[in-house]
């Protein structure tokens, strides 16, 4: 997780896209809580998408079309 968090936090250079894939494939991957795994997976994600951007609404929600897939 260490490694992770600092990766997530220092690394300016990658695409932000990209990253926002690494950071949920890393966390789904390492699997490192006993549950809410995939909540924070997607808060993570959702949280890099949002940076992509600047601003404070982010303009895709995984969360969302999660649900939406749903029904």
């Amino acid at each position: 997780m260490r490694n992770f968090f600092s990766w997530f936090k220092e690394d300016k250079l990658l695409d932000p896209f990209i990253k926002a894939v690494v950071a949920h494939l890393w966390l789904v991957t390492i699997h490192p809580f006993a549950d809410g795994n995939n909540r924070i997976t997607r808060v993570i994600a959702e949280m890099q998408l949002s940076r992509t951007d600047e601003t404070r609404q982010p303009f895709y929600s995984m969360s969302a079309q999660i649900r939406i897939k749903k029904a």
